[in-house]
C-alpha cells in the first residue's frame, strides 16, 4: 500500500501474546519520545541569527534559513505528537490488560470453596484470621 493510500493516522501497534512483550514495547517507544523531546530542546536552542549569514551570497539567506529552521521544528514536533500517542496507547493498552487480569483474579478467588472469597479464614477457638492458603490473597 502506498503512502497516498493510506487514510488516517498509522495503526497503533497491539500487545497480544504472539508479539513484543508490552512492557518492552512501553519501554521502547517511551525511550522514544524521550529522544524526540530531547532533539526537540536541541534544534530548538540551536543558534540561528542573521550575523550569521550576513556574508552570504544569497541576500535573502537569512530568511530562507529561518523557514528552514521552523519546517525542521514543526515535523519534529509532528514525529514527536505521534511517537506520543503510541506511548500513551501502549500503556492505556498495558492498564487494561492489568485490569482484567485483576478483575479474572477476583473471580476466580470468589469461586474459593475454603474463604469463599473473602481471603479470610478463621481457625481455632480464638478465631484468628490467617490469609487463605489456597487463594494466597489476604483482605
Amino acid at each position: 500500500m502506498s503512502e497516498q493510500e493510506t487514510v488516517g493516522p498509522p495503526p497503533m501497534p497491539t500487545i497480544n501474546l504472539n508479539g513484543t512483550a508490552g512492557a518492552v514495547l512501553c519501554a521502547e517507544w517511551d525511550t522514544a519520545y524521550h529522544a524526540l523531546e530531547a532533539a526537540l530542546g536541541a534544534l530548538t536552542a540551536a543558534t540561528l541569527h542573521g550575523r550569521d549569514f550576513q556574508t552570504h551570497p544569497v541576500k535573502a539567506a537569512y530568511a530562507l534559513a529561518t523557514a528552514s529552521h521552523a519546517k525542521r521544528l514543526r515535523m519534529l514536533i509532528l514525529v514527536r505528537d505521534e511517537v506520543q500517542a503510541i506511548c500513551v496507547n501502549l500503556h492505556n493498552q498495558m492498564a487494561e490488560r492489568e485490569d482484567r487480569a485483576f478483575h479474572a483474579h477476583l473471580h476466580a478467588r470468589a469461586g474459593c470453596k475454603t474463604c469463599g472469597g473473602s481471603g479470610i479464614v478463621y481457625v481455632g477457638d480464638i478465631q484468628q484470621r490467617i490469609d487463605c492458603p489456597d487463594c494466597k490473597e489476604g483482605a
